[in-house]
């Protein structure tokens, strides 16, 4: 079975999520080069899951990762990531997760006319990037 090309392609082109329990309902993985789309009502973990995976992909599976926030404040979510035991801290300064504060009135409040390398897309890692989560898509 192991030897069989149909069963080689379908797993080698799978995404870890890094969460336990999720891959064996969704079959070992997600679909590499997929967008997936967190759906639910307020506090029903979409963020929490979205972070986890984004975490848990560069740590244990070296998969760079970028965060973009819509809608809550980049300290705050690292400070509630603290409680799950994420160090985004250590992942950020290892250049494994980048977080983009991209909320609209951060974006015109203090970082217009004083540093646009918010949307310099040359200075994110987008060339190695396998993760992407953007959190609130309602804002866009």
């Amino acid at each position: 079975m192991f030897n069989d090309k149909k069963y080689t392609q379908t797993h080698t082109s799978l995404i870890k999520t890094g969460i336990h329990g999720f891959e064996s309902l969704i079959s070992n993985g997600l679909k590499k080069n997929s967008a997936i789309i967190i759906s639910g009502p307020p506090g029903s973990g979409k963020t929490t899951f979205g972070l986890q995976f984004l975490y848990s992909g560069a740590r244990d599976f070296d998969e760079p990762g970028v965060y973009i926030t819509m809608s809550q404040n980049i300290d705050e979510i690292k400070n509630d990531c603290k409680s799950f035991g994420w160090d985004f801290d250590d992942l950020i300064s290892k250049d494994k997760i980048m977080m983009i504060d991209a909320r609209p009135f951060k974006i015109q409040d203090e970082l217009i006319g004083k540093d646009d390398s918010l949307y310099r897309g040359e200075q994110m890692p987008f060339e190695h990037l396998t993760k992407l989560l953007l959190s609130s898509i309602k804002r866009i």
